[in-house]
């Protein structure tokens, strides 16, 4: 839709913003323009992108020496702000700037950009912007399934509500704490693992030395255990890559937890988790 002033305003933006691209677009150009055009994405914390003057003899130049870096501030901003809950914001914007005063802009939502960008951006973008499964494109949602095995390192809680236990913790086990690690072991050995029940020293909430029962699960040369405190079962799990083959450290992070959760019905508090350790858990 044209605005006022020849301004084509998607509903992302402002007609001042663009008419402010506009200006800085036009501070750049060389003599003799006769448009200005940029092709510009944001994924996450990056941007890329180009700008390329036509001029009235026909030529172009590219690349433009002194780009406002306002323009780059100002285009993260518009990012932002056109983001529309579950279905994301535009990825490329393409610019027009002619020189009667005309700009026009395109969006495009859903199409590949031209730029190359890191997994660590496009996983940030998602986390900010986050698209259902029906808007987020086939292209898109094989950026994230990159094959980026590295390992796993977690030390996390399960609890009755899925979130921090109270501290200090207590570590002794309670009756009902060795019952439901006799189960757990007991379903993960039917469920294929290898499983080690034993116990180890700790500190109950006073400072004062105890107990606590505790629980090893084989995930091939790595480590892994559960134990289990009085209000919280800390599991800790400590893999490199070599140790281990990804797939199989997937199986089972997450049949720990589905056992876990079948047994006590505790939660895991996964509050900070990375798109990566996410993904390894299938949350």
């Amino acid at each position: 839709m044209a605005g006022q002033d020849g301004v084509s305003t998607p509903t992302s933006a402002t007609q001042e913003q663009y008419e402010l691209i506009g200006r800085l677009l036009a501070s750049t150009a060389p003599s003799g323009w006769s448009e200005v055009s940029l092709t510009v994405s944001v994924v996450g914390p990056a941007l890329r992108s180009t700008v390329v003057a036509h001029l009235a003899d026909g030529s172009d130049r590219t690349p433009l020496d002194d780009e406002p870096i306002e323009l780059d501030r100002l285009l993260f901003e518009i990012h932002r702000q056109a983001y529309v809950p579950g279905a994301g914001s535009w990825i490329t914007a393409r610019v027009v700037v002619f020189a009667d005063g005309r700009i026009t802009v395109d969006l495009e939502h859903d199409l590949e950009p031209p730029f190359d960008f890191a997994p660590a951006s496009w996983e940030a973008e998602l986390k900010e912007r986050p698209r259902t499964a029906e808007a987020t494109p086939a292209w898109l949602a094989a950026k994230l399934e990159h094959d980026d095995w590295c390992g796993v390192r977690l030390q996390l809680g399960f609890t009755p509500d899925g979130d921090l236990a109270p501290r200090p913790l207590d570590a002794t086990t309670t009756p009902q704490g060795h019952l439901w690690l006799r189960e757990i072991a007991d379903r993960l050995t039917i469920a294929g693992q290898r499983v080690t029940l034993g116990a180890d020293e700790g500190s109950d909430a006073t400072g004062a030395p105890t107990v606590y029962a505790e629980m090893r699960v084989t995930i091939g040369e790595g480590y892994m255990s559960v134990a289990c405190f009085t209000a919280e079962l800390f599991w800790s799990v400590d893999v490199f890559p070599d140790q281990c083959e990804k797939q199989v450290a997937i199986d089972t992070v997450r049949t720990v937890v589905q056992v876990v959760d079948e047994v006590t019905g505790y939660r895991l508090h996964a509050t900070g988790l990375s798109a990566y350790e996410r993904r390894l858990l299938g949350l």
